[in-house]
């Protein structure tokens, strides 16, 4: 084999192994970007604009499509506009449970500490809610 020959094999080699890095390095940036930790076993999923949560008791996880989230250390707080997805994929959520049609806003509250949540509730209810377990109103109508 010629010394061209083996340089160039080198090379190739070499430009193989930076692409692979690059790419392997950016899949894991994406990931990262797109799954908010948000404490309690939930994650957000930006991309999909759902929240998951791990298996475990009264865990719930919250369909598409989420408007806003907002969280801390005890609460999260979700304002969401269900879309036209079969619900019986989603841990805790019954088909049905959006009594107001899927062209409403619910609003949803997950009390990471006592592991219960309520949702899908109206605005009104949100306001109701917040008040009695002393949390700021977070999120918009």
């Amino acid at each position: 084999m010629a010394k061209t020959d083996k340089t160039v094999i080198k090379s190739l080699t070499h430009l193989c192994f930076v692409l692979f890095m690059i790419l392997f390095s950016c899949s894991i940036d994406d990931y990262d970007n797109y799954v908010v930790d948000l404490g309690g076993g939930y994650k957000y999923i930006v991309e999909s604009r759902l929240i998951h949560s791990i298996s475990g008791c009264n865990r719930i996880d919250i369909p598409p499509q989420i408007e806003q989230c907002k969280y801390g250390k005890r609460f999260i707080l979700v304002k969401q506009r269900p879309d036209t997805y079969s619900y019986s994929d989603y841990k805790g959520v019954e088909k049905g449970c959006y009594k107001m049609g899927i062209d409403t806003p619910y609003y949803w509250i997950i009390d990471k500490q006592e592991q219960i949540h309520f949702g899908p509730i109206s605005y009104d209810e949100y306001l109701h809610i917040s008040d009695s377990l002393n949390i700021p109103v977070l999120l918009e109508k």
